[in-house]
């Protein structure tokens, strides 16, 4: 599968509208006065795992892969237990290039029955909706599907220029591709080298994102090729190349957020209405993480204003007589050349006559035995409507920022039953994080004292809390990732940390993690999670025998620093975060036999971690 990133309330929405408003492959209307919706000419089922639907003219992608909009229901039994009535669930919808042709791809295979079929919702590029449902009959087949995937849309456009640094590389497939085959056969080359990458997919190989690990470089054509993509069928695409220019002037300033509607304090808003917000400059529409307590479902998502304006259409009113907090943390959005904001905003606004006025406020402790979080000033502090210590299911219910004189208050909170933790970017790297050594703490919890069992605050009748006093505890960190461009496909990477006054590559690390590459290349260890202070070396091997063991001149292995080692010490809170170890394969040639005797390194940093761990993976979403 592919990698999945936290995505926010409204950016998993804003996907497909983003592939589509900055592609090469769909564009507006043209400006007429159609005002009638589009007719389907046709529903045919291509082989047993798919369905083509073509509309009689252009429609809009983010509505016609909606797929919701879709109903197919067998109408004549088929092999038993089948019966008529069935539904025929689907995995996924693809706008083609033509921009009329939907591609269904069905969960469960089809049998050569009658199928009915029925669409709604579906609107023209003049917007234009259906709102009749329009019903079809069409035949099953059981064919095998023999077709290979196509690449349907794509961003930055071939040829395009200016492009920012901080941009994305979206694609659109005809179907889902196996996350194997696009990690294999996905390549973006300028002249400084190959794009070092992540990718992320919301439906398992439609719509795929490509995140470079670092701003593109100004002034610099990437060649960009696919090459080997399969679906799951195993039919390979034909390669596809095109490239693109970045714009040789860069931005530093982070985007502000200038205007909301609703506006923060607001009371008696509608019910009916629509959540607005206007940046200073437009924002990148795939990095998207904004929070509302209660949530408001699903809806549409909007940019207009050159992409400066986000609106959001919830599908269904908004409770009467409710409070609503709407919070973007640092980190919530970016522009186009990658700047984030540095504030956090926090929009709260009721339909009801007056905001809640319930209070928790407190004295935050620093760290005394860190060198960068000895002081509080400036770490955010959360009222989580659970705890994170034991669900990732929590809200916002207020946030704030700690005081010169090292106090917060979290007001006009709602009654409820909250959970206070603070996190603070100690390392100044402009990404809040625990698991890369940033500083939390959570009220009743005493790390340093063993003490990890969070307590609540109750707020009742609009009450005011007071004292709720806790403190920091900095984690160090040592993290980075894995490359390897060598003999072997894939498999899974040991990385150990190495007692640095007893040096021995070829014995067991004192601690250790694992990845599988090339679908994941992050690995991490932290104090949080049980790592000693004291003083390391890193390194790593590719277990290519399956025997999870390192067989020194078999599997390929590599060092931070090479053969000078780099020492990485890990005391006071200090972080050593984006360290890369480029695997190696051993030279000569891998022999059959081991030149060695084979060693076990041991996997002791697990990929699911107690206590603040789960503090890091709710908020890698939410603060960054």
């Amino acid at each position: 599968m592919f990698k999945h990133f936290k995505f926010g309330t409204l950016a998993m929405a804003a996907l497909a509208l983003a592939v589509l408003s900055c592609s090469d492959d769909g564009g507006p209307g043209d400006g007429s006065t159609d005002t009638t919706p589009p007719a389907v000419t046709s529903v045919t089922a291509p082989d047993a795992g798919h369905i083509a639907v073509k509309f009689s003219e252009s429609v809009q992608r983010a509505s016609a892969e909606n797929l919701p909009f879709y109903t197919i229901i067998e109408s004549t039994p088929g092999y038993a237990p089948a019966s008529p009535g069935d539904t025929l669930h689907l995995a996924s919808a693809s706008l083609m290039s033509d921009l009329r042709t939907v591609l269904l791809t069905t969960i469960s295979l089809m049998d050569t029955i009658a199928y009915d079929f029925s669409v709604k919702g579906v609107k023209d590029l003049a917007g234009n909706s259906i709102l009749t449902p329009i019903t079809k009959t069409f035949t099953g087949s059981n064919d095998p599907d023999v077709t290979p995937p196509a690449l349907v849309a794509r961003s930055p456009a071939p040829n395009a220029v200016n492009v920012p640094v901080g941009t994305q590389i979206t694609m659109q497939f005809s179907e889902a591709v196996t996350a194997a085959s696009f990690f294999m056969g996905f390549s973006c080359v300028s002249e400084a080298g190959p794009l070092e990458f992540l990718a992320d997919s919301p439906d398992n190989g439609v719509h795929v994102i490509v995140y470079p690990q670092n701003l593109l470089s100004p002034g610099v054509k990437y060649n960009v090729k696919l090459e080997g993509i399969q679906d799951y069928s195993g039919n390979t695409m034909p390669t596809v190349t095109w490239s693109f220019t970045t714009t040789s002037t860069v931005d530093i300033t982070p985007p502000a957020l200038v205007s909301t509607i609703p506006a923060d304090g607001a009371t008696r808003v509608s019910i009916h209405t629509t959540l607005s917000m206007t940046f200073s400059e437009a924002i990148n529409q795939t990095e998207i993480y904004i929070d509302v307590y209660p949530e408001i479902g699903d809806g549409e998502v909007v940019f207009t204003n050159s992409g400066k304006t986000l609106t959001f259409t919830p599908d269904i009113p908004l409770a009467a007589d409710q409070q609503y907090i709407v919070t973007l943390a640092p980190g919530a959005v970016m522009d186009l050349a990658g700047n984030e904001n540095t504030v956090p905003y926090v929009i709260r606004f009721t339909t009801g006559e007056a905001l809640a006025t319930g209070h928790i406020a407190g004295t935050i402790t620093g760290d005394p035995l860190s060198d960068s979080a000895s002081d509080p000033t400036g770490a955010y502090v959360v009222a989580a409507t659970a705890s994170p210590m034991e669900t990732d299911n929590f809200k916002f219910g207020a946030i704030d920022v700690v005081a010169g004189n090292n106090t917060y208050n979290l007001s006009s909170l709602v009654d409820d039953t909250y959970y206070p933790f603070a996190i603070m970017d100690s390392n100044k790297d402009g990404v809040v994080d625990p698991s890369q050594g940033d500083a939390i703490g959570m009220w009743g919890v005493d790390i340093r004292a063993g003490d990890m069992s969070p307590d609540s605050v109750t707020i009742a009748g609009g009450n005011h809390v007071a004292n709720v006093n806790f403190p920091l505890f900095d984690p160090s960190a040592v993290t980075g990732h894995v490359t390897y461009s060598g003999i072997y496909s894939m498999g899974d990477i040991r990385i150990g940390l190495f007692d640095a006054d007893a040096f021995d590559p070829t014995g067991p690390p004192l601690y250790g993690t694992m990845v599988f590459w090339p679908a994941y290349s992050h690995w991490e260890f932290n104090t949080l999670d049980g790592i000693a202070d004291g003083r390391y070396y890193v390194a790593a091997y590719m277990d290519v025998n399956y025997n999870s063991m390192y067989d020194p001149g078999v599997d390929p292995a590599a060092v931070y620093g090479g053969t000078t080692p780099t020492l990485v010490w890990v005391q006071k809170g200090h972080d050593f975060n984006n360290i890369y170890l480029t695997l190696l394969d051993p030279a000569p040639p891998s022999p059959t036999a081991n030149a060695s005797p084979g060693v076990k390194w041991p996997v002791n940093q697990k990929n699911e971690r107690p206590g603040f761990e789960r503090v890091r993976s709710i908020m890698e979403g939410r603060i960054r």
